[in-house]
């Protein structure tokens, strides 16, 4: 954390610093460093601690594909350091900043592989292991309760792994009214004619990577009753598969890569409608790149739940499975948003 958040980001890469890392007393002294000066001084502190450390070149946008590489120096634009303990590597990048969570639940650097520094035995790549859960993990709730007032919507939303540090990063550098106007903004866009009751609240457990928020809206009755809203009421997720395109255009020629590996949970748990609900069928899909499932309940009158799970594999698919891939992306597309005629 010393060397990721007090060390500002700079880069110094003209002539012999684009290619040699500055001395770490030089670092330290001048209080900034790019990737190759904090690696190189993360590496020197871990070391004089009694920690095995080394730093690993890597490539920011196309680390994915260096095992398909021609070995080169070229090949590589970033560095970041690997650690040893207990016999298991473990992968941190010195520029992340706002990151949290230990070993165990900090993400990892999401470069794919790295080529560690160790020396002329080191003579391969080594890969870097993501898991869905530390790289990206999301769980929202969302409860709405129709009462004579009007609907009440609480947004429970919990943020770990990459998640929680880009929430952190955003909370960090962004004021507050302005993260709170653009989630108002996204709701009154669905549900017109919504305040929000009371200030947004964020909780962050940086030990343990976890960023919490939780958002209260109202809906006055005089706001939705007779409206097409109320004729029209949607209950939805996000599009879990928005990364992906919708159709293919053309045959497909090429593997397709279906981004890192990602969980995302959304719940919505409807109470006091003064209608019953019908739920929808449940649903399963699994292929290649991702897995997706609803479920839904109507516990009670006026009572409705709708759960979603998807969770992406982080896969390359090859061009000829592509076009079945994105007609399941249609399926998750078509059972994210309900609507029902919620008028008494």
């Amino acid at each position: 954390r010393l060397v990721q958040d007090e060390l500002r980001y700079v880069s110094l890469s003209v002539g012999a610093g684009g290619y040699f890392a500055r001395s770490p007393e030089v670092v330290i002294a001048s209080g900034f460093g790019d990737c190759k000066d904090k690696a190189l001084l993360l590496v020197v502190i871990l070391r004089r601690l009694g920690v095995e450390a080394a730093v690993a070149l890597t490539d920011i946008d196309a680390g994915y594909a260096l095992d398909r590489e021609v070995p080169m120096l070229g090949a590589f634009d970033h560095a970041i350091v690997r650690i040893t303990l207990g016999g298991q590597a473990l992968w941190v990048d010195p520029t992340a900043s706002h990151q949290g969570g230990g070993f165990a639940t900090a993400a990892p650097p999401d470069y794919g592989w790295a080529l560690p520094l160790t020396g002329p035995g080191q003579a391969a790549l080594e890969s870097i292991p993501a898991s869905p859960e530390r790289t990206w993990s999301t769980d929202v709730t969302e409860s709405f309760l129709f009462s004579s007032l009007g609907l009440a919507l609480e947004v429970r939303s919990v943020y770990r792994g990459g998640a929680a540090d880009s929430m952190r990063q955003r909370w960090a550098t962004t004021p507050a009214s302005e993260i709170s106007d653009s989630y108002l903004e996204f709701y009154l866009g669905r549900y017109p004619g919504l305040t929000m009751v009371r200030k947004m609240e964020m909780q962050d457990d940086r030990a343990g990577n976890r960023v919490e928020m939780v958002e209260r809206y109202l809906l006055p009755r005089a706001e939705l009753a007779g409206t097409e809203l109320e004729r029209s009421f949607p209950f939805a997720a996000e599009d879990f598969a928005s990364n992906l395109p919708e159709r293919l255009t053309a045959p497909r020629a090429l593997p397709m890569d279906t981004g890192r590996p990602a969980r995302f949970h959304h719940r919505i748990e409807v109470t006091g409608a003064p209608v019953d609900f019908t739920p929808p069928a449940p649903l399963y899909i699994g292929n290649g790149g991702f897995d997706y499932d609803l479920a839904s309940t109507a516990p009670a009158p006026g009572a409705l739940v709708l759960d979603w799970n998807f969770q992406r594999k982080g896969a390359v698919i090859p061009a000829g499975a592509v076009a079945a891939l994105l007609s399941d992306r249609r399926k998750v597309f078509d059972t994210t948003w309900f609507s029902w005629n919620v008028r008494p």
